[in-house]
């Protein structure tokens, strides 16, 4: 008989053990194993490897011989008899039957994942109570009558169904002494059972992981359910990079019961995407500016255009989409076009239509893989019609950012009044229809104190209090 598709177990012994019964009419348990140690409140997939090894085995399920009218053949030429069906029972009660076990032969077309030289695979998935650690699974044979039903079983595995993550920013992001340091991880799961996790900090290079400090202590995952899979993303509070966490390692611990947590074996880990950080010594600093930033719909699909300059430093730009203004994905880049006082223009489409709301927002990278976000900006099917300012930054200082948000294209008065009224600045920008975000300089002689933005436009007049430093 040929190997079956475990592991061997000796280099003298490569086909390792499996076991082989020859089933009689009797409906019973032919194998019995304990599972002990195992994880409260998990799932498991329980599986094995089945073949049947009869060829040409005395009569079928009615007593009729081979050479007699009336066999019940499984394929042209085979003559198997009785096939095997075997059933799982867990403590008592039966979870799981295999159905009748054909006689496969040796390859031919049965080649896929589940299939491997006449063996297939059979599994299911058993969750364990909200304490249970230990249970017992037989093995029995489920098939009523002894002319064939002989069949041979290898390789019972137990294995969990375990989340995935997937960490922001990636493995090994670099940054600026004293920049900002976020970090998300976003996780997916075929089951809502992993719900608890804690933060964890390395100092030593991973040797070693405790709570991280920012955010010590059992936390909870909200899971949406996408028809797939259960997902979730969560936020560690931002920290100052400086050289004393330089090289500090960070991961997510998961376990689908508090108690698990602090269990090597009922917790899991991410150990290969794990953050680790570098400080930079010295860091040159993005002098570029993205003045104009504006998206539109045209034809279900968003039109993304910016204007930016002094970008003698900078490498490229990435566009992420994002679908709760929060997780963004990246969806194309555009490389910078190098220039230094002179103002550049990019336009970019969004190949995927857009479904309901979508934010986007462009992550611009320099030379030495430096980098900084522009504003989030948004785009709807049903955009409303509204003439609206938002994300104005106010106080200013030598320069003045907001966003305006319009259900048309159109050109707007941007003034800016003095305390008694009178106009210290007075610009004219074109929008166009949905969200354009704008920063521009402010005259260098204006004095500290309080201003009236005022903007005009066709669809309405917004007037605003702001104050320079």
């Amino acid at each position: 008989m040929p190997c079956n598709p475990g592991l061997p177990v000796s280099t003298t012994n490569p086909c390792g053990y499996m076991l082989v019964v020859n089933a009689a009419y009797r409906t019973d348990v032919a194998f019995t194993f304990n599972v002990t140690a195992a994880c409260p409140n998990t799932y498991y997939e329980i599986s094995s490897w089945v073949k049947n090894v009869c060829y040409r085995c005395g009569c079928d399920i009615n007593g009729v011989a081979s050479n007699n009218v009336g066999y019940i053949q499984t394929a042209p030429g085979d003559s198997s008899g009785v096939r095997p069906n075997l059933a799982y029972e867990i403590n008592g009660v039966d979870y799981y039957t295999t159905g009748n076990i054909n006689y496969q032969g040796l390859g031919g077309t049965n080649s896929g994942s589940d299939t491997l030289n006449g063996w297939v695979r059979r599994a299911f998935v058993y969750k364990t109570g909200a304490t249970e650690t230990d249970f017992v699974i037989n093995i029995r044979n489920n098939a009523p009558g002894g002319g064939g039903n002989d069949w041979a079983m290898d390789d019972i595995t137990l294995k969990t169904c375990l989340p995935t993550f997937q960490m922001s920013p990636t493995n090994n992001p670099s940054y600026c002494e004293n920049g900002s340091v976020n970090m998300a991880v976003r996780v997916q799961s075929n089951y809502d059972t992993y719900l608890y996790y804690e933060w964890e900090r390395s100092t030593d290079g991973g040797v070693n992981w405790g709570p991280a400090p920012e955010m010590p202590g059992t936390q909870t995952f909200t899971y949406t359910y996408d028809g797939v899979s259960y997902k979730d993303t969560v936020v560690y509070p931002t920290i100052l990079a400086t050289a004393a966490i330089n090289g500090y390692q960070y991961r997510i611990k998961t376990a689908s019961t508090i108690a698990n947590l602090s269990s090597g074996s009922c917790s899991v880990a991410n150990s290969t995407d794990i953050i680790t950080i570098s400080v930079l010594p010295t860091c040159s600093v993005l002098p570029v500016e993205v003045l104009n930033f504006n998206v539109q719909l045209k034809t279900e699909h968003a039109v993304l255009n910016w204007a930016a300059k002094h970008e003698q430093n900078l490498r490229l730009y990435e566009i992420e989409r994002s679908t709760d203004g929060k997780n963004f994905t990246k969806i194309g880049i555009t490389a910078a076009k190098g220039t230094d006082a002179a103002e550049v223009y990019y336009t970019f489409t969004d190949p995927v239509p857009v479904t309901g709301k979508v934010y986007y927002r462009l992550r611009l990278v320099g030379v030495d893989n430096i980098y900084k976000y522009s504003s989030i900006l948004s785009v709807s099917l049903n955009l409303p019609k509204v003439f609206q300012l938002s994300n104005l930054v106010n106080p200013f200082d030598s320069k003045l950012s907001f966003q305006l948000s319009t259900y048309q294209n159109e050109i707007v008065d941007v003034q800016l009044l003095d305390a008694s009224g009178r106009p210290v600045m007075n610009r004219k920008l074109k929008v166009n229809k949905g969200n354009n975000a704008f920063t521009f300089e402010i005259p260098s002689y204006l004095q500290k104190g309080s201003y009236l933005l005022r903007i005009v436009s066709t669809s309405g007049v917004i007037n605003k209090v702001i104050q320079k430093l």
